[in-house]
């Protein structure tokens, strides 16, 4: 059990890295901030306040929610309900979001742009799933505990982007153990 949520813990910590990096990554990708926006290029170490910022903010509430629809209450040997798996999941994927959004006005470094291109396609790939099991657990179709975990923990795209994550970190400087 403590493996598992050893496990789970990195994987966490890959979704929340993943997360905070993927607006700045489509800045990049789909031109926003490009030579003609008024938004200055932020400076490495600026970047770095910035993301350092939004990841302290969010991994709390990330965490939690994520163990919330993972795990079954030890207590009653049941995950939560329906009505409350479709709260939470909505709650989670919200903040997801909410972590992307407060990247899309960010324009990072040029030297991260290439790094970005790469990882976008992960992260993509990674929120959509998350994305579609939100919307799973309305009516049940998808419930929390071990069926929702199965389907958006270790995701091979989310692992990749968190190898790419990773290295935008260590770029910025930042020591962030994510695996």
């Amino acid at each position: 059990m403590e493996n598992r949520t050893t496990a789970k813990s990195n994987y966490l910590s890959h979704l929340i890295a993943t997360s905070v990096l993927l607006v700045a990554f489509v800045i990049a990708v789909s031109g926003c901030g490009s030579s003609g926006s008024k938004a200055q290029r932020l400076t490495k170490s600026q970047y770095r306040a910035k993301l350092v910022k939004i990841n302290t903010r969010y991994k709390p509430r990330v965490t939690r929610l994520f163990f919330k629809l993972t795990t079954i209450d030890l207590a009653t040997g049941r995950a939560l309900d329906t009505q409350r798996c479709f709260e939470s999941t909505t709650e989670f994927t919200k903040n997801l979001h909410e972590i992307v959004d407060s990247v899309v006005a960010l324009k990072p470094p040029k030297e991260f742009e290439s790094l970005q291109r790469r990882f976008l396609k992960e992260a993509r790939t990674s929120i959509a799933i998350i994305d579609q099991a939100a919307r799973e657990t309305e009516t049940g179709f998808l419930a929390c505990g071990t069926d929702i975990s199965e389907r958006i923990y270790g995701l091979p795209s989310e692992m990749r982007a968190a190898r790419i994550a990773e290295a935008v970190w260590a770029a910025l400087g930042v020591r962030y153990n994510i695996g």
